[in-house]
């Protein structure tokens, strides 16, 4: 650890290998997949930063990036927790973790499934002491670590993400709905092709690692069996390859819960799908290539007295509300639904087997994904029970407590959500932020799912209704305004 010295931004890097040594379920489908084979390693990987002002620390932060479909409140409570004695001399509450959600991962905290567990197979116990001890392993390293550095920032682009949500002219939209509809009217939301690029190079110029932000999951390989990182594992590896063996680098996915790694209004006639190892092994050289086009100007711009300054925010922000016209509706579909149910859930007949027989044949057919059917009758009752259930929570509470982080490292901006929020949210934080560079990282330390715009939740479908998230439009509007009320104070000089 380097010696402190006035106005210095330190900056340390750890990574830990969380790939799961026993044969697993995957995490990310409503149908169970067995892993058959491990395509790339899983790994954690984090960076530390601190500022110090007349030899004094004033600021702290360590971002961690998981190969994870989510990372839940509970895993980094106890990992801030472990951290709390592992590294006195840092304060827990600024420990991020956040997810690259990736599909092709184990679960590390209780999914919702509708199988039973093979004993034989990893438990998510099991897994999820893994994945702590990754988290705290690499943390730990990147705060002992910690030495001084310089840091820049700099947007690249690459074509990664799309709006995954086609739009039809009676006003409806449908997640990875078809294109070649004669009623299809365009995609609802738009795309965003930059590249967020922060850089740290030690005192003798050497780069020491990178934080890289993609507006899109790393989920091209989603309907697979394997376990893999993804595209994002691959952008790191070639990354590696141009610009050193054992390069960090903390993969951040922006706000993008209606964004996928392909483009829908260009369908598959024989092209590449983006659903496949080919298409995983172009989009990672996509964003590697959009990485090596801005680091340039990260490092021409780079700064050792960098500004460090971290707010931490605990918002309340308004549970979607569910009326009474729609919560007795929705008792009265789901109870038609149900009286066509075989009394024994495990029957051959149930919605649930009928939902998995159609998807295995559909895995047969020789056209891309997705697998699975979000309109079959097993999804819709569970979509139903939903708006019962929240109606019901919302005569105890009114609220979802949500921990967001903000964050001014030099000219750049990075903010935080435990949410799959959709595209438009990101980009009205970074249009109206006083920073030259804003990034936003979703499914930070959280499971508040889906957070859609109000035209998705009026065009209703997957990914826009009460079932899939905690919090509307109000709410997502909230939380724009108070990033932005932080980062016009943590900018002000």
């Amino acid at each position: 650890m380097s010696t402190i010295r006035p106005n210095a931004l330190r900056v340390g890097w750890g990574t830990a290998d969380i790939t799961p040594a026993k044969t697993s379920e995957l995490f990310g489908q409503y149908y169970r997949r067995v892993a058959a084979a491990v395509r790339d390693p899983l790994s954690v990987t984090a960076v530390a930063l601190e500022r110090t002002s007349a030899g004094t620390p004033s600021g702290q932060a360590i971002l961690v990036s998981c190969d994870q479909a989510m990372v839940d409140p509970g895993t980094l409570a106890a990992a801030r927790e472990r951290l709390r004695a592992a590294i006195p001399d840092f304060d827990v509450s600024r420990l991020v973790a956040s997810a690259t959600h990736t599909h092709s991962a184990p679960a590390a905290a209780d999914p919702l499934q509708w199988w039973r567990h093979d004993p034989a197979l990893l438990t998510t116990e099991e897994y999820r002491t893994v994945l702590l001890d990754g988290i705290v392993s690499a943390a730990a390293a990147a705060w002992q670590s910690r030495a001084a550095a310089a840091v820049g920032a700099a947007f690249g682009h690459a074509s990664v993400g799309h709006c995954r949500r086609p739009h039809y002219l009676d006003g409806s939209s449908e997640m990875y709905g078809a294109t070649d509809r004669s009623d299809f009217a365009g995609m609802e939301g738009g795309h965003d092709d930059t590249v967020g690029v922060l850089g740290a190079w030690d005192d003798s110029g050497k780069l020491t690692g990178l934080i890289v932000n993609v507006a899109c999951p790393s989920q091209v390989m989603e309907a697979t069996y394997v376990v893999t990182a993804d595209m994002f594992g691959e952008a790191r590896r070639l990354l590696r390859q141009r610009l050193g063996a054992s390069l960090p680098v903390v993969c951040h996915v922006g706000a993008a819960g209606d964004q996928a790694p392909r483009d829908l209004a260009q369908p598959h006639r024989g092209g590449p799908t983006y659903w496949d190892e080919a298409g995983m092994v172009e989009l990672g050289g996509r964003i590697a290539a959009a990485v090596a086009e801005a680091l340039p100007r990260a490092e021409a711009g780079r700064r050792a007295d960098a500004v460090l300054r971290h707010e931490v925010l605990d918002l309340q922000l308004p549970l979607r509300t569910v009326s009474i016209a729609e919560y007795a509706r929705a008792q009265a579909e789901l109870a038609a639904l149900a009286a066509r149910e075989p009394e024994d859930p495990d029957s051959p007949e149930s919605a649930y087997a009928r939902f998995v027989k159609k998807t295995r044949e559909r895995e047969k057919l020789p056209v891309p994904g997705p697998c699975d059917d979000k309109n079959d009758d097993f999804v819709l009752m569970r979509n139903l029970e939903a708006v019962v259930k929240r109606f019901q929570l919302l005569r105890r509470a009114s609220t979802l407590p949500t921990e967001v982080h903000v964050l001014r490292i030099g000219n750049a901006a990075l903010s935080t959500s435990p949410f799959e929020l959709y595209l438009d949210y990101g980009l009205r934080i970074r249009a109206r932020s006083p920073a030259a560079f804003t990034l936003h990282v979703q499914l930070s330390g959280g499971r508040g799912g889906y957070l859609p715009t109000a035209r998705a939740v009026a065009a209703g479908g997957y990914g826009a209704l009460v079932a899939n998230g905690s919090v509307g439009p109000q709410g997502g509007q909230l939380m724009v305004e108070s990033i932005l009320e932080v980062l016009r104070r943590l900018f002000a000089d």
